[in-house]
């Protein structure tokens, strides 16, 4: 699985990184959506637009997707972001495994 870490530093990096992995995806994609309460999972979604696709055609975001791990088909993207407080409280890991096209950091 490739796996492609990106880092952040603020909320506005995390939604601008939202928008790139939502630029990025094709239709029919699949993004898990792992971390724990507070990381920036709902920023980092609505920087991918997930109002555009409700309504049209294309992407499913899955928000906390460990849970549901049995049934999820095998080529869905996992995105996990996680905290580093020794970074600083707006910092932000996020990793990207699964995705078939490399991303710029």
């Amino acid at each position: 699985m490739d796996v492609q870490v990106f880092q952040s530093y603020s909320v506005d990096d995390t939604f601008s990184f939202g928008i790139r992995l939502g630029e990025s995806c094709s239709p029919g994609d699949i993004i898990l959506l792992n971390g724990d309460l507070g990381v920036g999972k709902t920023v980092l979604s609505k920087g991918i637009g997930y109002e555009d696709y409700f309504y049209g055609q294309g992407l499913c975001l899955v928000e906390w997707a460990s849970l549901i791990e049995e049934i999820l088909p095998d080529h869905a993207v996992s995105v996990t972001i996680e905290k580093d407080l020794e970074q600083g409280t707006d910092y932000r890991k996020i990793t990207v495994g699964g995705f078939g096209r490399k991303m710029e950091a």
